[in-house]
């Protein structure tokens, strides 16, 4: 039976009314039970979790679950708060808004719920109810439940449904909701869920509620186990579970294919496994037929690894039946070759929904790609493909599916393509890159760094994009650095030149002439570096290791522009006026830290690689391509 699989989980732990106790579970009981049960490889739920709703939110809440249901669907509702009972024994289910002595008009009724139940038109509900009552017993615990709780008959209604109708409604009769030590009453500090959910989780997240092996998790498997394990904990609990019209097991959860465990077989098989008269070892084979096909996951494990030891027997015969029918419970797929088409770089495709055939051992799966742009996904007999533009080109990859009697692989194919928006047919220079009527500074530099993600990405995938050569020319860090020490040297020498002539010259004349000398050395130092941007883009030392500073907007065969030469030249050569101002070893040393964390900030700048000047000056530094000489040709 398909259908969908929903879950609704109530949580109130929080009361209005001062004669209701707050609680510490339930908020850890929802937070447990949705993740087990929305994990697509046990429940594969669609959970919703309604937590402190006062009673009309409630009210609306399960009505909307229980009445947009369809046929196929199996539906799961989890209570967990206090339950409360009428003077006449009516069973009311607290909201955050109920008040013990108005039940009738603050409490969700027993009833309503089971009306809900009964007038859906899903076949399979199934009820969890973890609701405590306040009353201590003994002292120092607060029980959830009591065996008077009359559950079984505020569900009586559901004997009615029909017998294609399954209705299972499972309580926690008490559980403890203080940590009891001693004598004294001591508050839970370490939250968790209560002794009832816990087991619920514990049971469906470690597979350990499959009592008979069979890879599935049915309700009454549920109850056997978490009645076991809450009587392990505390003696004053002891779970119900009503069952009302249904027929068979309503399953649950799946077990993890890593956790199936194998289950015996009668041992008459294994002796006819070892006979040495290949007709018995061949009626083996056929005797394990039913059992790798059948729905008992445990049979089929211990089935698969009987029939890999025949697959080796030194009879043909024997060897060849093991081996047809082991190809016959592994996985197959609707289309082995899927092909995604074509996707923008740096976006997931649509899934692709494959069915998986076979027995369910074959559906008990691992999927792995074999590239990391692939993923894959299996639920219920369903195969999920989605792929990631990764790179430009033609992609290519492979997913393998593991099962107990063997593996099939899958071919996955996606032309990857350059969206438009950064897609050119021809190098285009660096003022073609400024969006038409947009500002020269400082929109440009956004709109470039935005567009060149991409390519930068992919260049080195056989498809080239030549509207980024110029991403191609950016300067290395390393060569910049080379151009800056050879400008730090030049300008050393001019400092030293300056600051003897101005001794030789203005000492005599002024009181302390040394103090015009950082004045005189930053204005010769910010006229050479301003006229050579400003003219060349290049100071000396650029000039002797091929970089240019280019401004964005600009042609790139002319220098900078007044404005951007100013905003590039200004915080260079400023921190020579401040070269006395602190002692002057210590200035000097100041001077050049910040010189150099000026540059390297380049080193880790992306994608441009900018250093703080080329972000003050709207400009980029690239590296200026040696001139091809003619080449002759001879005869």
């Amino acid at each position: 039976m398909s259908g969908a699989r929903r879950a609704l989980i109530v949580a109130n732990d929080e009361y209005s009314d001062p004669g209701l106790a707050a609680l510490l579970a339930p908020n850890q009981d929802a937070i447990g039970l949705a993740d087990v049960l929305g994990d697509e490889n046990i429940g594969g739920f669609d959970v919703q979790v309604r937590r402190n709703a006062n009673v009309q939110e409630l009210r609306l809440s399960i009505e909307d679950f229980f009445v947009d249901a369809a046929r196929d669907d199996l539906l799961l509702l989890h209570f967990s708060g206090h339950g409360l009972k009428s003077p006449s024994g009516e069973l009311y289910l607290s909201a955050s808004d109920t008040r013990p002595d108005r039940l009738a008009s603050t409490g969700l009724s027993a009833e309503y719920v089971s009306r809900l139940m009964l007038e859906t038109r899903a076949q399979r509900v199934v009820l969890f109810l973890d609701c405590c009552y306040g009353g201590a017993f003994p002292r120092g615990m607060v029980v959830r439940g009591t065996a008077d709780a009359a559950v079984g008959e505020a569900f009586l209604r559901q004997e009615r449904a029909g017998s294609d109708r399954g209705r299972v409604v499972v309580t926690a009769s008490s559980a403890i909701e203080y940590a009891f030590e001693g004598r004294d009453m001591v508050p839970d500090t370490n939250l968790s869920p209560s002794v009832f959910t816990a087991a619920v989780i514990n049971g469906l997240a470690t597979g350990d509620a499959d009592l008979d092996g069979d890879g599935w998790i049915g309700v009454r498997e549920l109850f056997d186990y978490v009645a076991d394990q809450v009587r392990k904990t505390t003696p004053h609990q002891t779970p119900h579970i009503w069952i009302f019209g249904a027929q068979g097991d309503v399953r649950m959860a799946r077990v993890r294919a890593s956790q199936v465990v194998a289950t015996p077989v009668p041992a008459v098989l294994v002796e006819a496994m070892n006979s040495p008269l290949a007709g018995a070892r061949f009626g083996v084979v056929h005797e394990l037929r039913e059992r790798l096909l059948g729905e008992d996951l445990g049979q089929a494990l211990t089935a698969c690894q009987m029939l890999h030891t025949l697959a080796e027997d030194d009879s043909r015969q024997v060897s060849r039946a093991a081996e047809a029918l082991l190809a016959e419970a592994r996985p197959h797929v609707t289309a082995p070759l899927v092909d995604f088409g074509s996707i923008d770089l740096s976006t997931w495709s649509e899934k692709v929904e494959l069915a998986l055939n076979g027995p369910p051992v074959a559906c008990a799966v691992t999927a792995v790609p074999s590239v990391p742009w692939l993923r894959l996904e299996v639920r219920d007999r369903v195969l999920s493909a989605q792929v990631f533009g990764d790179a430009a080109g033609r992609l290519a990859g492979i997913g393998t599916l593991t099962a107990p009697a063997g593996e099939t692989t899958i071919e996955v194919q996606v032309s990857v393509e350059v969206p438009d928006a950064v897609r050119a047919t021809q190098p285009m220079p660096i003022s073609s890159l400024r969006p038409s009527g947009a500002l020269v500074w400082p929109p440009r530099v956004k709109d470039i760094e935005a567009n060149a993600v991409a390519p930068r990405r992919a260049s080195a995938s056989p498809t080239a994009f030549p509207a980024f050569e110029i991403l191609q020319r950016l300067a290395p860090w390393r060569r910049r650095l080379v151009a800056r020490l050879i400008d730090a040297a030049l300008n050393y020498v001019i400092a030293v030149t300056c600051g003897y002539l101005i001794y030789l010259i203005l000492d005599p004349l002024l009181a302390d002439g040394t103090a015009l000398m950082p004045v005189v050395i930053f204005g010769l130092c910010f006229v050479c570096e301003f006229m050579l941007l400003k003219v060349r883009g290049q100071s000396t030392g650029k000039m002797l290791t091929r970089i240019k500073v280019v401004e964005i907007g600009a042609p790139p065969a002319s220098g900078l522009s007044n404005l951007a030469a100013f905003q590039r030249t200004l915080p260079l050569v400023a921190p020579v006026l401040l070269m006395d101002a602190f002692g002057s070893a210590f200035s000097y040393v100041l001077m050049w830290l910040y010189w150099i964390a000026v540059l390297l900030w380049a080193r880790w700048d992306k994608p441009l690689g900018r250093s703080l000047l080329d972000k003050a000056a709207g400009t980029i530094v690239v590296t200026i391509p040696a001139a091809r000489k003619p080449r002759a040709d001879h005869a």
